[in-house]
């Protein structure tokens, strides 16, 4: 199954990592560098674009520190691709939020 992996910062990259044994991953980050150290490290594809990443993904992970960027990152060519991959599954994962509505820190 291909899964795509946006955002390799902390708490992404080691997420990534431990998708990249068992999944087709391909990863893209806003520093290329990032994306491409980490695909030749963990034999995943390193995508130019949040759309290259997501094309024929099943799954999209986004790591990312708020909801505006995911908002930002994500825009409708890159949704429009997502939905229309097989088996399309468009998972949005906002750590960030997640952590403030875990420990009510609005």
């Amino acid at each position: 199954m291909k899964v795509a992996f946006l955002g390799l910062g902390a708490i992404g990259a080691p997420m990534a990592r431990h998708l990249a044994p068992h999944y087709t991953l391909s990863v893209w980050n806003r520093t290329a560098s990032r994306a491409t150290d980490f695909a030749r490290e963990n034999n995943a594809r390193a995508a130019t674009s949040p759309a290259d990443a997501v094309r024929g993904a099943a799954i999209a992970i986004t790591c990312l520190p708020t909801s505006r960027e995911v908002e930002s990152l994500l825009d409708e060519r890159t949704k429009a691709k997502a939905r229309t991959a097989p088996l399309a599954l468009f998972v949005l994962v906002v750590l960030v939020v997640l952590i403030f509505l875990a420990t009510n820190r609005f």
